[in-house]
């Protein structure tokens, strides 16, 4: 019982202090009118009850292939609907360089973070802009990059202390593409300029500052490839 309490206590903090603790959405723009949808889980990974896990928070999204290099999406962050709290994040990606022999593609990515408990009328929104470099290879891709979102709320992490109003990430990843659907493992480093070695939560972290996050995706796209069969005929 006391170990379900300690989960329900971090997951219900991590919901408000690492509002982007997601896989990135969509490292490259989809094909035009290409519709994905997807799921991922993960989060920071922390002690708890002496073992060694990631968190287990969990989003649902959806991407849209707008016009050609770009691509428009949305998630609702699906732990935090368990806590009473809509969380969710909206967005949009282009290429801003298409990569060739072994020098990478790049995209940037412009977001909306959301937070509104049910319990009490208090949102709070989270800009946040990313940027991916991206090698592909077969049915495979690599990806690093950095993102920050932007707390405009001082104060609004009391137990972990202000880091700041910028609030940085980097990224490293994998995923493969296997027929219309592509899995992938991503790992963050998280917060970085944000103290949390005096925190509630046990953060596996390098010198007591941000935190180290695991995360999992899937996800299948669908759409775009019937409708190109029926431009071709």
């Amino acid at each position: 019982m006391r170990a379900k309490i300690e989960l329900a206590i971090v997951l219900l903090a991590l919901g408000i202090f690492f509002s982007n603790c997601s896989t990135t959405r969509f490292i490259e723009p989809l094909e035009k009118d290409e519709i994905a949808v997807g799921i991922n889980a993960g989060g920071p990974v922390i002690g708890l009850g002496g073992n060694i896990i990631p968190i287990p928070l969990s989003s649902i999204y959806v991407g849209y292939g707008y016009k050609e290099n770009l691509t428009l999406y949305g998630g609702l962050h699906t732990t935090s609907l368990l806590f009473n709290n809509l969380q969710f994040d909206v967005g949009a990606r282009k290429n801003i360089f298409e990569g060739y022999s072994i020098y990478p593609s790049m995209s940037v990515a412009g977001s909306i973070n959301g937070i509104l408990g049910f319990r009490e009328f208090k949102p709070r929104i989270f800009p946040e802009i990313n940027v991916n470099a991206y090698w592909k290879y077969g049915r495979w891709r690599s990806y690093t990059g950095a993102q920050t979102w932007f707390d405009f709320y001082k104060n609004f992490q009391p137990t972990y202390g202000f880091g700041g109003f910028f609030v940085p990430a980097i990224v490293l990843g994998q995923d493969v593409k296997i027929g219309d659907w592509r899995v992938g493992l991503e790992y963050k480093r998280l917060a970085f300029n944000v103290p949390t070695e005096n925190s509630v939560v046990n953060y596996i972290t390098f010198g007591g500052i941000g935190a180290q996050g695991i995360y999992v995706s899937c996800s299948k796209s669908f759409g775009y490839k019937k409708l190109k069969e029926n431009e071709s005929n």
